[in-house]
């Protein structure tokens, strides 16, 4: 009589592992989408006077500051 009980362990073993890898990659890749979404959306700013900041992957600098408010009137595309 053969024992077939011994294989049936690391075949157990391996699917779960390959599940928990999918689950873990499918957590990781939604968290990555989310972070990478929020820095496309956001606007940051560089400094506190409103002299450079970007937008999305854009980095544009102030060409004309009111000088008043010290409020930046015209951005331009920094090449």
């Amino acid at each position: 009589m053969i024992n077939n009980k011994k294989a049936i362990s690391p075949l157990v073993a391996t699917v779960l592992l390959i599940i928990f890898s999918l689950i873990l990659g499918t957590i990781t890749m939604n968290l990555g989408k989310a972070y990478i979404e929020g820095i496309g959306s956001e606007t940051k700013q560089l400094s506190s006077e409103p002299a450079v900041k970007y937008i999305g992957d854009s980095l544009y600098k102030c060409s004309n500051i009111e000088t008043n408010t010290k409020e930046c009137l015209q951005w331009e595309l920094v090449k």
